[in-house]
This record gives C-alpha cells, sequence and structure tokens, in this order.
C-alpha cells in the first residue's frame, strides 16, 4: 500500500515560530492545566466512588479465590468487608432495590454464590484487585485504583497519540482535556467495575496499532478480553479498517490479525474454565423474564418471539443504537478510497462524541444507554478520526 494510503505517523518537524517564548508559555500552561485534570478526575474517581451491586460479586471471587470455603464464608467475608468499608447508607443500596435481586442476594449465601459465575470470566480485573489486596488494600480500594490508574493512563495515552502527531505544541494537551473531561469516562470509573480497565486496554491497543506497532497493539486488545470478554471482541472488530490502512508488511498485519481472531477460542476457553452460565440463560435473563434464586439448570429457552421482543426493547432504549450501529457505519470506512474520504468518517465521530457528552448517566430523554459498557468507542473514534485527519493534511 502507498505510504499516501497508510496511517504513517511520522510527523513532519514543527519549528519557527512555535519556538517563541510565548509560543513556550502557552505550552507550559496547557501542560500544568492537563495534569491538574488529570490529577483532579484520578482523585475523583478513588476518593468518591458510586458503588455498583457488581462489585459485591467481584470481591466475593477474591474471598473464594483466598480460599473460603463455601457459599456461607464466601457471603460472609464480602458483606462484612464491604459494610465495614462503606457508609451506611452505600450498604443499604447495595443490598436493597432492583426487584428483589439484592434483597435475595443478601439473605441466600446460596444465591449470592451462584451469581459468582457470572463475573468469573473478568479474571485479569478481579485477580489484580487480589493482587493489591495481598499488598495491603483493602478489596474497595483496590478496586477504586484500578479504576483511577485506567483513568490516569487513558488521558496519557491519548496525549502520547497526539503529541506524536504535533510535536512541540500546546495543541495535543488541549485536546486530551477535551476526553479527560467526558462526563461519561468520570462516571464510568466511579461505578467500581471493570469497564474503565477495559477500555484502557482498548484505547491503548488502538493507539499502538495506529501508530504501526500492529503486534504489540493486537497483544494489548487481546489480554482486554480477559477483563471483559465482550467489550474486547466488541473492540476487535474495530480494527479490520485500521489494519487494512496500515502501511505495514503483509506478514506483519496478518501476523496481529491471527493474535485478534484468537479472541473467539480464547472467549470460549474461559467460559469453560469458569463454568459461565451459558447463553441461554443469561438470554433468558436479559430479556426480563422473573426468575428464582438460585438459579437451576432447568431454565427454559428463550423463545424466538421473545427473543425479538428483547432486541426491539434495547434497540429503543438505545443499548444497540450507540454500540452496534455505530460498528456497522464505522465498517464503512473500509477501503483506500473511503479512508481518503472523510466524509463518512466526520459524522461518526460527532455522533460519538454526543454520546459520550450528553449522556453521562444512562438517562436521557427518558432513554436508557448502557454507556459504560462502551464508553471506549467515541474516545477510539476520536483519536482514528484526528489520525486520518492529519495522514490526510499530509497529504495535501
Amino acid at each position: 500500500m502507498p505510504a499516501s494510503d497508510s496511517l504513517s505517523t511520522s510527523a513532519p518537524s514543527l519549528s519557527g515560530a512555535e519556538d517563541t517564548p510565548k509560543a513556550n508559555r502557552c505550552r507550559l500552561f496547557a501542560i500544568l492545566l492537563a495534569l491538574a485534570v488529570f490529577a483532579l478526575g484520578t482523585a475523583a474517581i478513588y476518593l468518591q466512588p458510586k458503588y455498583n451491586w457488581d462489585m459485591m460479586a467481584y470481591i466475593g471471587l477474591m474471598h473464594e479465590s483466598a480460599g473460603a470455603a463455601n457459599a456461607v464464608e464466601i457471603h460472609e467475608r464480602t458483606y462484612g468487608a464491604v459494610r465495614e468499608a462503606v457508609s451506611k447508607k452505600d450498604f443499604d443500596f447495595l443490598i436493597t432495590s432492583h426487584e428483589g435481586y439484592r434483597q435475595n442476594t443478601y439473605a441466600d449465601p446460596e444465591s449470592f454464590a451462584q451469581q459468582l459465575d457470572w463475573y468469573a470470566i473478568r479474571v485479569a480485573y478481579w485477580g489484580l484487585a487480589q493482587f493489591l489486596t495481598e499488598l495491603g488494600l483493602h478489596e474497595t480500594e483496590a478496586l477504586r485504583l484500578l479504576s483511577a490508574v485506567s483513568y490516569l493512563v487513558i488521558c496519557l495515552t491519548v496525549l502520547s497519540h497526539l503529541a506524536h502527531l504535533y510535536p512541540r505544541r500546546a495543541l495535543p494537551l488541549l485536546m486530551s482535556l477535551m476526553v479527560a473531561l467526558f462526563p461519561a469516562l468520570i462516571s464510568t470509573g466511579r461505578l467500581v467495575t471493570p469497564d474503565l480497565m477495559s477500555a484502557c486496554g482498548i484505547i491503548l491497543g488502538f493507539s499502538l496499532l495506529l501508530r504501526e506497532r500492529l503486534i504489540l497493539g493486537a497483544l494489548v486488545l487481546l489480554a482486554t478480553v480477559f477483563v471483559r470478554t465482550d467489550a474486547g471482541v466488541f473492540a476487535i472488530a474495530l480494527t479490520v479498517p485500521v489494519l487494512l490502512a496500515s502501511s505495514q508488511p503483509l506478514a506483519r498485519r496478518a501476523i496481529a490479525t491471527g493474535l485478534l481472531l484468537m479472541s473467539a477460542p480464547l472467549v470460549l476457553g474461559l467460559n469453560a474454565a469458569f463454568d459461565y452460565p451459558g447463553w441461554s440463560k443469561l438470554i433468558t435473563v436479559a430479556s426480563g423474564q422473573k426468575l428464582f434464586y438460585p438459579l437451576t439448570d432447568e431454565v427454559a429457552p428463550i423463545t424466538p418471539i421473545a427473543y425479538l421482543k428483547m432486541l426491539a426493547s434495547t434497540s429503543i432504549r438505545g443499548f444497540i443504537i450507540p454500540s452496534l450501529w455505530m460498528t456497522a457505519i464505522f465498517l464503512l470506512i473500509i477501503g483506500r478510497k473511503v479512508i481518503r474520504d472523510f466524509r463518512y468518517l466526520d459524522p461518526v465521530v460527532l455522533w460519538c462524541a454526543a454520546i459520550l457528552v450528553f449522556i453521562p448517566t444512562r438517562v436521557a430523554l427518558g432513554i436508557v444507554v448502557q454507556e459504560r459498557y462502551f464508553v471506549f468507542l467515541p474516545i477510539v473514534m476520536f483519536l482514528i478520526w484526528v489520525h486520518f485527519q492529519f495522514s490526510r493534511k499530509r497529504q495535501t
């Protein structure tokens, strides 16, 4: 592929007026401002968590892995650890509401232990948190730290990527502030879930791919499957146009593609290794059917009509619209002609940015949106858009 069609990031030398004292002061101010915002965002995530029930399951997995003998012991250790770490108001929230689900898992150790199978496949998240607890951190502190560090790495990755394109300018610092201030990024980190850690790996992986470090980028993206299988596989599907546009030799692109394709057997292996309850039960639960806990193996599979109703419902609620449909639109940029013509990409980036900025809380205009699952998507689109715009500017 000709160099003009690639995503090469060899930035031209920028000198002259940009070395003036005024330009240097602007860069210094931008650096201090960016670092201050990064620090404030990191502190907000760590110090002001918004506890989600999922945290209970990950802490339960830590205690199970640490040697809790049975469901009762797992339950006692988990709820005891959380009770001593959070306020009474937060603890009451974690054991009430949600149509009886939280009450049941609090009252019945067997019901709680059964939920762990849904979360165990995110082994990199709770496994790393368990390692941090062995270093002396409380379980909730370890999970909060993972989210806070992930936020900081995301900000620094975006800053590094933009600075690579536009060296010796204040622009990358100011543009990275846009990412650091995205409401959904901070609100997702405060939830104490693996979503921000997964987003961190995906954004870092895409940055490496765009900078032509294909194999390392593919390995990072593949590793995110251990954090969130769904988000990892979803992100890997977005790498197609980036790999097609790469200027690297075909053999290197083939190796990167092979690594990314390993995500499918990897997910199957994780499901088998951690006794994932299976897609039939997952779809049945997601469809909103009332189930008693503990679940049994006799859960009836969902009917085709009920499944279509569920898809329609989730589409209306906005879950599929801002995620899977954006993927379909994004894949339209495949091919050299489309990659050179950015008219098709700009609307997608604007749509992603609108979702990230205007839907920070999953509720907008009465539409429920699970933005935390795909919080990485608008940031990845932003990086790709800036990268393509830079490549187009070089061509002209």
